[in-house]
């Protein structure tokens, strides 16, 4: 089999360089994202041209374009507030305690910031005052929360690790509801409240006619079989337990008192 000369395979693969790139050249075609104004100059290939700008390579606050430095990190309760204040590089700002009036006093007139709070009970609400402040606020799950507390638990120990945990990078936040879904929210938990305190009555006549020799299977769907054992004569049931027994049925609202 022939050699082929050194030079000669020099030259097939300068041929071969010089194709790649003039294709991919042929294939980007480069575009300018921005302008020299505002510092930002790039070279995206076409199919990215019309793509919106990642949300992380601009401000995330707001409409004006300022960056929020601050993280407020928010130990919620009923009278008492502990605030602690951090820049993003984790140093300290302030830490404070306030009362349940001067809270959303003090931070509506405080820069915009991110102000961080456990999603508990009466986060949602304060979630949505802090947004009407000017504030972006973010919702963390306690449980998340738990392994950056670095001392003894207390308010102020709870407001700093909500700080800490929020700069975590792979931290999961709890979007906050608005009045509409936490209202349809206080809907189910009612419906499930009724539906147990249903099935606790239920399993209460159970109970007392088993005591009786009277077994009856689990579900809703035997009431009409107990209804049925507590009327009857032949069955030798004390009256004061007919009684309970139709005081029960009466409280499950499926017969009237």
């Amino acid at each position: 089999m022939r050699m082929m000369e050194p030079v000669q395979i020099r030259r097939d693969l300068e041929s071969y360089t010089l194709s790649c790139r003039h294709f991919w050249n042929k294939l980007r075609r480069p575009a300018i994202l921005g302008s020299e104004q505002d510092g930002v100059v790039a070279v995206l290939p076409s199919r990215h041209r019309n793509m919106p700008r990642c949300r992380g390579c601009s401000p995330q606050d707001g409409e004006d374009g300022k960056m929020k430095d601050t993280m407020i990190g928010v130990d919620l309760a009923k009278n008492v507030f502990v605030l602690h204040a951090a820049m993003m590089a984790g140093e300290v700002r302030y830490r404070k305690k306030l009362s349940r009036g001067q809270f959303l006093r003090f931070l509506s007139e405080q820069p915009p910031a991110i102000v961080i709070m456990e999603a508990c009970g009466s986060a949602h609400y304060w979630a949505r005052e802090l947004v009407e402040a000017g504030h972006e606020v973010r919702l963390i799950a306690p449980q998340y929360v738990r392994p950056f507390v670095k001392r003894q638990k207390n308010d102020a120990a709870d407001a700093e690790a909500i700080v800490i945990a929020a700069r975590q990078p792979e931290m999961r936040f709890v979007p906050p509801k608005t009045a509409d879904q936490q209202a349809r929210a206080v809907l189910f938990r009612a419906r499930e409240r009724i539906v147990r305190q249903r099935t606790e009555l239920v399993n209460a006549l159970r109970a007392v006619l088993y005591e009786y020799g009277q077994a009856i299977p689990q579900g809703i769907a035997h009431i009409q079989r107990i209804e049925a054992i507590v009327e009857r004569t032949e069955i030798d049931l004390p009256e004061l337990v007919r009684e309970e027994c139709r005081d029960l049925l009466a409280r499950c609202q499926l017969r009237p008192a």
